[in-house]
Formats: C-alpha cells, sequence, structure tokens
C-alpha cells in the first residue's frame, strides 16, 4: 500500500463577467489574489492536536507566510473531521481560512462521520511534505529492534497496547499491515491525535506506538523513546539507523503519510495559486528547510492540481482496500 502522486491534470478556467454585485465582489477576489492578498490575518486550521507532526510543518511554513505577507497567520488546531476539516469546509472560499491535513483527509471522505463530503469539500493548494510512519516502545518496555519487538507481542498474544493518533488513522493501517504479515496482535488504544499519545507513551501508560515520525524525532534522540522501525521503502535521514519494515522482511512495505494545505472547495484559482507560490517561497527559505528535514519530513511541495489528484487517489486506494 503506498499513497503517491504521479500526473498532474489540466484545469480550465472560463469566467464572463455580468455587472451584478456578485461578480464585481468575484472579480475584486481575483484582484486581491493577484495583488493584495492577503489584506487581514489569514486562519490556519490544523486537523490535529498541538504537538502532532501536521502542526509542527504547518507553524514552521505559517511563520514565514506571516513574515512574506506582513499579515498574521493564525495557526488553530481543532482534531477530526467533525472539527477541523468541517470548519474549513463550510468557511468562506476567500483564501483566508484554511486548512492543514493530507492523507487524514481521505480516511475522513471515507468514513461519511464528519456531516459533510470530504472529497469535495477542499480545493488542493499543495502536498507540501510527508513522513514516514515509524514504530516505537517505552525504554523500559525491554525491546530494542524489531525481533525483540515481535518477540514480546506475540508474547503477550494481543495484550500489547499499541497507541495509535486515531482510530482508523494510518497509523493503525501501518500497524495492521505489519501485524498481518508478522502473525502478531494487539490492543489497540485510540487518541485524539499524535501529541496525546506520545504523551501516554512517555508516562508509561501505553507499551507502545505507531505514529508519525516527524512528531517523535526529538523524543527520539533525547532517548525517552526507542525506534523499532519505519514504514517507508528508504530509511529516513533525520534518523538513519532506524531500519525499514520492508529490510527487515516485510516484502514491499512501504507506506507514507503527506501534509498539506487546502482550501474551500470554489475557491478562486487566483487565490489557490497565489497561496501555492507563498507556500514553496516558504518551502525554500533556509530555516523552515533544516526545520523539516531535521524533523524526519521530506519536501514534496507539489502543485494545485496535481495535489487535487493525490487526494482523489488516496481517497480510491483506501475505499478499494475497504478503509
Amino acid at each position: 500500500m503506498q499513497f503517491l502522486h504521479r500526473s498532474i491534470f489540466p484545469i480550465a478556467f472560463a469566467a464572463c463577467l455580468l455587472i451584478t454585485g456578485a461578480n464585481v465582489a468575484a472579480f475584486a477576489q481575483t484582484r486581491s489574489a493577484t495583488g493584495r492578498f492577503p489584506e487581514r490575518p489569514v486562519q490556519m486550521v490544523v486537523a490535529a492536536a498541538a504537538g502532532a507532526s501536521s502542526d509542527l510543518m504547518a507553524r514552521s511554513i505559517c511563520d514565514q507566510l506571516a513574515e512574506t505577507w506582513g499579515k498574521p497567520v493564525l495557526v488553530l488546531n481543532a482534531s477530526g473531521a467533525g472539527g477541523g476539516m468541517r470548519r474549513v469546509a463550510e468557511a468562506a472560499p476567500d483564501g483566508y481560512t484554511l486548512l492543514t491535513s493530507g492523507t487524514a483527509l481521505a480516511i475522513a471522505a471515507n468514513r461519511h462521520e464528519s456531516g459533510f463530503d470530504a472529497a469535495t469539500a477542499f480545493a488542493g493548494i499543495t502536498a507540501a511534505a510527508s513522513s514516514p510512519q515509524m514504530i516505537v516502545v517505552r525504554p523500559d518496555l525491554g525491546p530494542k529492534n524489531f525481533a525483540e519487538f515481535l518477540a514480546y507481542a506475540k508474547k503477550r498474544n494481543g495484550e500489547t497496547t499499541m497507541g495509535i493518533a486515531s482510530a482508523g488513522g494510518i497509523g493503525q493501517i501501518t500497524n495492521e499491515v505489519m501485524a498481518q504479515q508478522t502473525g502478531t496482535k494487539f490492543s489497540y488504544i485510540p487518541f485524539k491525535g499524535g501529541a496525546p499519545a506520545t504523551t501516554a507513551l512517555l508516562g508509561g501508560h501505553i507499551e507502545t506506538m505507531v505514529i508519525t515520525m516527524a512528531a517523535v524525532t526529538e523524543h527520539v534522540r533525547a532517548g525517552r523513546i526507542v525506534p523499532i522501525a519505519i514504514s517507508t521503502r528508504a530509511r529516513a535521514k533525520a534518523l538513519p539507523d532506524v531500519p525499514t519494515l520492508a529490510e527487515l522482511g516485510l516484502k514491499d512495505f512501504d507506506i507514507g503519510s503527506w501534509l498539506g494545505f487546502m482550501a474551500p472547495a470554489k475557491t478562486p484559482r487566483p487565490v489557490i495559486d497565489k497561496i501555492y507560490a507563498d507556500v514553496m517561497e516558504a518551502l525554500k527559505a533556509p530555516q523552515v528547510n533544516h526545520f523539516l528535514d531535521s524533523e524526519g519530513f521530506t519536501i514534496m511541495g507539489i502543485p494545485p492540481a496535481e495535489t487535487d489528484r493525490l487526494i482523489a487517489s488516496d481517497i480510491a486506494t483506501l475505499r478499494n482496500s475497504g478503509r
């Protein structure tokens, strides 16, 4: 299983201006996008708890956007489809309320639990970065490598508590594929985000966890968490000593997740293009680039049309897998 972006498809845009109040407003919005956008503070809604990988990425990029725009970019945490995603889906399509999400959006679209159609509610701006999932354990648990981890889990026969950022999310999907291939069982403990799950692991309330690597890179470096393996085919530059599940013998194992920015559907294309261009410049800023790289992100920066295609592809992949 893999979430990939492959090709860009063209989007045609045609307009026929009529002398009406609505069209005057639309024209003014388009003009703003190509020149003065933004003219007031922008809200970036992160569909995850503070300290999650998406939160870390959003804050680093939004700090740079605020410098570029000369206007505040307010990062607001509101977990889940019913919180953060719905807030943006119902916002005015003017570029002033944006969403930070990614692979989780496809999961929300397939669950149909949000009260809106997540598959059509957003316009992609960019898939900004990707990060592998990582299996980690508490230092006092005992296992220091994958073989010891499997032996521990099999001995406990399904009683090992595995923390996940959300029920049915990419972390659980990653671990279920691993568990099927290795014949192990776990007791899943869902949390409202990766940060609460990490707090529970650090506090000794759960035994192990699968989480987006970028959310725990610093804990691993500090020795507070023991890394077992990562889910992508290639090792991560940020933690090069952590092996991949594929090299540990799990056939064709390559699961990753991406994070990026979206706007409400029907946001004018010039607004989308302006934000995308400024995000790309932010990703090139040395301090942003260094931070994302050191935390375990791989910068993508794909354009809006391809981001739309990626979202649709992820939704189809999960639907076909029955997730």
